[in-house]
């Protein structure tokens, strides 16, 4: 279990601006929230990372808000015309949410943030150079239990808090990277490390699931 429910607010980082949330009204920050715009063809479209050009309409990052919104025909109301709304849009954007904490993991390895495999992931943990380790679901307890207690010693040494996801099995990790039998992943401290975080609890959130990062330290 997790001991808090950001764990990206441990990280330094500038703060996002804020954004009202069209079903809620509450103002929140942009990393807690999903945008939406309008395509050409005037259909709502989810844009994961905020970057897609046009009017954005804001809602937090939670499935039964996103329904919500639909169900009452809020975006009409946020665009200020009809739109048109593609079917299943809250279950696309959960799968969307996925492919962009997988995204993130693939970057990770082509920036050269990445370790992958038990010795290398263990000589980073020990190292201090890491404080996120990723390990497949389907691992191995021991020596999933034997690299965690590494991180607690770590974590004791230096102070500062170490985190464990385990969102995914070794078939999904070894698609994501494009190797086999991965299992073990340490991500290296740093703006890569602060924006996977970010997009793991974002897509938690979204599928009513916090706390599902494990986080050791105080």
């Amino acid at each position: 279990m997790s001991e808090t429910q950001k764990p990206v607010q441990n990280f330094k980082q500038k703060v996002d601006d804020t954004r009202k949330c069209v079903a809620t009204s509450a103002v929140l920050e942009k990393a807690e929230m999903l945008r939406f715009v309008v395509s050409p063809d005037n259909v709502v479209t989810p844009d994961i990372k905020a970057k897609l050009p046009g009017r954005g309409a804001w809602v937090s990052a939670e499935k039964e808000l996103v329904e919500q919104v639909i169900a009452k025909n809020l975006f009409t109301k946020a665009f200020k015309h009809k739109v048109k709304i593609m079917d299943g849009m809250a279950d696309l954007i959960g799968d969307l949410l996925e492919k962009d904490v997988l995204d993130a993991l693939s970057i990770c390895r082509k920036s050269g943030d990445l370790q992958m495999g038990h010795l290398k992931a263990e000589e980073s943990i020990l190292s201090g150079r890491t404080r996120i380790y990723v390990v497949a679901n389907d691992a191995g307890k021991d020596t999933r239990k034997k690299l965690t207690a590494k991180m607690r010693t770590i974590v004791a040494k230096k102070g500062k808090k170490c985190y464990i996801i385990d969102h995914f099995s070794t078939a999904e990790l070894e698609k994501c990277l494009g190797q086999q039998k991965v299992i073990h992943i340490a991500i290296k401290t740093g703006p890569m490390a602060v924006s996977l975080l970010a997009k793991i609890e974002k897509w938690d959130r979204y599928n009513g699931k916090q706390n599902m990062i494990t986080i050791i330290g105080e």
